[in-house]
């Protein structure tokens, strides 16, 4: 069943499956859009996909999946209620591999001295210090281990 239904002091936009035993309702209300004196176009798209798009005057009211929005069939999954976090569960994301070693090659220096840098020709130790080649990221840098 589909459409405007106005029943007394209750409006509201219907949208009901049935199963070929039991109706089965949206279980949020789509917004009713009949309290004026004009008639509405009102358009259902069922899509391959178990989704679903309802307009009124071509404008969209709802547009979701049958499973999210209508308790139809049974759940994905059913909660066991005897089920229980076992003890020694980690609830952290992620978690060091003790078995886990240091590459070789890992790099430990986030800068590095940047070979391209020269001297400048008017710099004077005496007075500037010892030159030092200007610091820059390296490339082969992987972050801390």
């Amino acid at each position: 069943m589909f459409g405007p239904d106005k029943c007394g002091f209750n409006r509201r936009t219907h949208l009901i499956f049935n199963n070929g035993k039991d109706n089965i309702l949206k279980t949020d209300d789509l917004p009713y859009k009949q309290d004026d004196t004009v008639s509405h176009v009102y358009r259902l798209t069922l899509r391959p996909n178990d989704t679903v798009k309802v307009e009124v005057d071509g404008e969209e009211i709802f547009d979701g999946s049958i499973e999210e929005n209508w308790k139809y069939g049974e759940p994905a999954e059913i909660d066991d209620p005897e089920d229980s976090k076992p003890e020694d569960w980690v609830d952290s994301p992620m978690m060091d591999d003790p078995e886990d070693k240091k590459p070789e090659d890992w790099v430990e220096e986030a800068k590095i001295p940047d070979e391209k840098a020269t001297q400048p020709e008017d710099w004077d130790e005496e007075e500037d210090g010892e030159w030092e080649r200007p610091m820059i990221d390296n490339p082969d840098y992987k972050g801390p281990w």
